[in-house]
């Protein structure tokens, strides 16, 4: 396995290492290091089948997925209509985009998963790692953007993370249904595989920080830290390529794409858990 940093400033390769195969221990052990360094880490040319990816995407940890209450029935094979779809296997899921998506991103309809984001805040046991695998990919647009929260944290003045030492943010869903999702978090968090402090705020689904005036501006001013640090990467996708994130490390979204054309990405994702304060 060897590790290369991309050259913007933000995420690595990952070469030598073929996903189809059981991975060692030490192997895991060092994903996960690479993960929290690098935040995003991309493996071309694999062209795993659900098996191949629910078995490596096991291999760091827990994978369920049965929070994602807006899936649909199992549709077997590659789905044909837009939206998301069970796999065959438990715990896998198709984001299909086609025809009907504009091409600024997701329409209202889809609740923000168009801007930047942590996947599952609003959970009280969020997610740590994000993996897509796809197999069908876009000619013009719907890549997916990262941008590096430990970066924006660590660029803050010195006066505005002691502010933020002890401050807790509340993140919020709410689905079309009614339903609501609601969890309360650090807001500066300490990456568990790695000594990197980062932001844990989205403009998503961050709803305010405890304690303070509603006309406090220090949460928009986190916000567009976090999604204005030149620390990013846009990840174009080609068939066969497979992306790992680390959600405690990065917040990530979907750019748009022709309406025209499909977007097909198999979904797993592994270890929920409560993300630690960072040291005071």
């Amino acid at each position: 396995m060897r590790t290369v940093p991309l050259p913007d400033a933000l995420g690595a390769q990952v070469e030598e290492l073929d996903l189809r195969q059981p991975l060692s221990p030490s192997v895991v052990r060092d994903l996960e290091r690479a993960a929290a360094q690098f935040g995003v880490l991309v493996f071309h040319d694999q062209g795993l089948d659900e098996s191949e990816q629910i078995r490596f995407t096991q291999a760091l940890g827990d994978s369920d997925i049965s929070h994602l209450t807006s899936a649909i029935a199992p549709s077997i094979g590659q789905p044909q209509h837009r939206g998301v779809h069970t796999g065959a296997l438990p715990n896998t899921l198709y984001w299909t985009h086609g025809p009907g998506f504009d091409n600024n991103g997701f329409p209202d309809a889809d609740q923000g998963f168009g801007r930047f984001h942590s996947d599952l805040s609003y959970q009280q046991d969020p997610l740590q790692y994000t993996i897509l695998g796809a197999l069908e990919s876009t000619q013009t647009g719907g890549e997916t953007e990262f941008v590096d929260t430990g970066a924006a944290y660590a660029a803050l003045d010195d006066s505005i993370k002691q502010r933020l030492a002890g401050l807790e943010a509340v993140h919020l869903r709410k689905e079309r249904s009614g339903k609501e999702h609601k969890a309360v978090h650090p807001v500066v968090i300490r990456n568990p595989n790695f000594e990197i402090d980062a932001l844990y705020v989205n403009r998503s689904f961050t709803h305010s920080i405890r304690g303070l005036d509603h006309g406090d501006p220090l949460l928009e001013q986190l916000i567009a830290s976090n999604e204005n640090t030149p620390a990013r990467y846009r990840h174009k996708w080609r068939n066969g390529d497979l992306v790992l994130w680390d959600n405690f490390r990065v917040l990530h979204r979907r750019c748009g794409f022709p309406s025209d054309e499909r977007r097909v990405l198999l979904r797993t994702q592994s270890r929920r858990q409560r993300p630690a304060a960072a040291l005071a």
